[in-house]
Formats: C-alpha cells, sequence, structure tokens
C-alpha cells in the first residue's frame, strides 16, 4: 500500500539523506520542510545564486531556470537518491501548500522541523493534523507482520 507507515518511513529516511547531500554539495538555503500528508516529504530551497531569476525577459529566464533544475536532477539522481522526477523538474508544477488536505488520504499538508525529520515516524506523525474523513494509516504490528501474540 503506497500510503502506510513502513513506506512513508523509508521515505523520511531517504528525505534525511537527501537534505543531507544537498547541503553539502549545493549552493541552498533551506526553507521548509513539509510531510505531504500522503507518501513523501517536500525540501524546498532557497538558492543562493539568483543570476538566473534576473534575466529580464521571462521566456529566457523559465527556459533558464527549467535547465538549472534539470541540472540538479540529473546529480541528485547519479548520486543516488530516489525522487519523484516529475515534480522536482517541472517549475509550472504546484506544490501541496502547508495547510491543505492531501486529495486521497485526507491528511494535512504539514510543516515539519528538522528536528522532527531526523527523528524516526512513530514520535511525531501522530501530531499531523488530518480532516474529518482522513484516511487510516495501517498500524505498525500489521506492516511488520506482528500479530497480538508478538506485540
Amino acid at each position: 500500500t503506497p500510503f502506510c507507515y513502513r513506506r512513508i518511513e523509508k521515505a523520511r529516511k531517504a528525505t534525511v539523506a537527501l537534505l543531507t547531500y544537498i547541503e553539502s554539495h549545493e549552493n541552498f538555503n533551506l526553507q521548509c520542510i513539509t510531510y505531504s500528508g500522503g507518501k513523501g516529504f517536500h525540501l524546498i530551497f532557497r538558492d543562493k545564486d539568483r543570476t538566473l531569476f534576473a534575466i529580464p525577459d521571462p521566456k529566457e529566464r523559465e527556459e533558464a531556470v527549467k535547465q538549472s533544475r534539470k541540472s540538479l536532477l540529473k546529480r541528485v539522481i547519479e548520486a543516488g537518491h530516489p525522487v519523484d522526477t516529475t515534480v522536482t523538474a517541472d517549475i509550472r508544477r504546484i506544490i501541496r501548500l502547508p495547510g491543505t488536505l492531501h486529495g486521497r488520504t485526507k491528511w494535512r499538508c504539514t510543516r515539519i522541523s528538522r528536528e522532527q525529520l531526523f527523528r524516526p515516524l512513530k514520535y511525531w506523525i501522530g501530531d499531523v493534523d488530518r480532516g474529518k474523513m482522513a484516511k487510516k494509516m495501517p498500524s505498525l504490528f500489521v506492516l511488520y507482520g506482528m500479530n497480538s501474540s508478538t506485540k
């Protein structure tokens, strides 16, 4: 199941590795970390080098930024980080805004701290707000094949 504790914990660990990689290899400032309310996390950065954003012609600026993102995506993938290539490379793609409900799970997209990201999901996922019709996340015991006698 895509929306389950095990998969989200795996995504959290991959996000920690990606954040560590970007901070040591790229020239960005971390702006925000969010749990999407679904299967993953978003790392939102600001490029310290604003040169591309100063290009006066909007079409040229958009193309330059697009190429820069594709180059970043290539480096990240070559370094072995699993990312959603569709979202990362598309400069017109709208990310889920903090506070909005995920369409399928009805869990709220939530800003999380760096400290939360670096802690196992079990310590903070219970604090994530959900809509009235929120989907339940399968429990740890079901995911790890434990039954009531092994709890």
